[in-house]
């Protein structure tokens, strides 16, 4: 007999899953009532008015009490069921809707049946003026570059506006949008990141791109002399001149922007009367250098002004 059971146990355990089966089919085959929470979404409100908006806070989920077999009542639970409220009369302002069974839509092929709204029994919607307009973007960005690299240039965002839409009571105040803040370290490379927009609070506020691509000019850090940058002589008399009237600097920058920077895009700039007056000691050029670039040392280090 033990040789027996100890040869069929796989078979036996075959039939008992079978039984189980056999008795689950049944059981899920039976009628059976049971309450859902269905989920109650803004975009799902129909017939609203060209124009306006719905501007208050809506419940995330209406119980509604259902009929089917348990089978039925189980794929309900994993379908896409949900409920529908439609908008009645176009006046901006508050009003009140009772939810009934007629406003719940079951997917096809569910053999199931809505029996009645559990809670809440009515939704106020409050409807309000559709607003758009354009507005800034404010970017909360941190770029520390890794040794040896720079960063060369303003961070750049695009777009750098976005459009902001929703009730008039909240776009309105809108002045600019803020994005996510983004805190990059050790950074050796050219930032491209999308980045996005912390929507304005209010109900139904939304902005158009909801992302804003970042970038930053990330370049490797360099030395260079420019040689024969003129010097400007301010406050002189006409026929002055500065001597020696050019000098050359050592800048850091950029690898990529100091292969295009030309003396041209340095101003240097010395007071007259700080030379010819001897209103200082040893009186030294005043330079104006494009964004990123960085001045170490110039030379000569003495001037004079030469006879008319």
């Amino acid at each position: 007999m033990q040789g027996f059971l100890g040869n069929h146990w796989g078979a036996k355990t075959a039939a008992l899953i079978l039984a189980i089966l056999l008795w689950l089919y049944v059981l899920t085959d039976k009628p059976y009532e049971d309450t859902l929470a269905v989920p109650f979404r803004s975009e799902r409100i129909e017939d609203v008015p060209d124009g306006l908006v719905v501007a208050n806070p809506l419940p995330d989920a209406v119980t509604v009490r259902f009929k089917g077999t348990g089978r039925q009542l189980l794929r309900l639970r994993y379908s896409n069921v949900n409920v529908v409220l439609r908008v009645t009369g176009n006046r901006i302002g508050k009003r009140s809707y009772r939810l009934s069974a007629s406003d719940v839509r079951i997917p096809l092929g569910l053999e199931v049946e809505a029996m009645e709204v559990v809670s809440p029994l009515s939704v106020e919607i409050d409807l309000d003026r559709l607003l758009e307009k354009k507005v800034l973007v404010q970017a909360d960005i941190t770029i520390k570059t890794a040794p040896g690299y720079t960063k060369v240039g303003p961070i750049g965002l695009d777009p750098d506006s976005v459009l902001v839409r929703g009730p008039r009571r909240f776009v309105k105040r809108v002045r600019v949008v803020t994005l996510k803040p983004l805190k990059l370290d050790e950074v050796s490379k050219d930032v491209h990141r999308l980045v996005r927009v912390v929507f304005p609070s209010g109900e139904n506020v939304v902005c158009i791109p909801e992302q804003v691509r970042v970038s930053s000019d990330i370049q490797a850090i360099n030395e260079q002399w420019i040689g024969d940058v003129l010097i400007h002589l301010t406050h002189a008399p006409r026929g002055a001149k500065l001597d020696p009237p050019t000098v050359d600097v050592k800048v850091r920058g950029g690898l990529d922007q100091l292969k295009s920077l030309s003396m041209d895009a340095i101003r240097a700039y010395m007071d007259y009367r700080a030379v010819a007056l001897e209103e200082e000691q040893n009186p030294q050029p005043v330079f104006i250098l494009p964004p990123g670039i960085m001045l170490l040392e110039w030379r000569p280090q003495t001037f004079r002004i030469a006879a008319r």
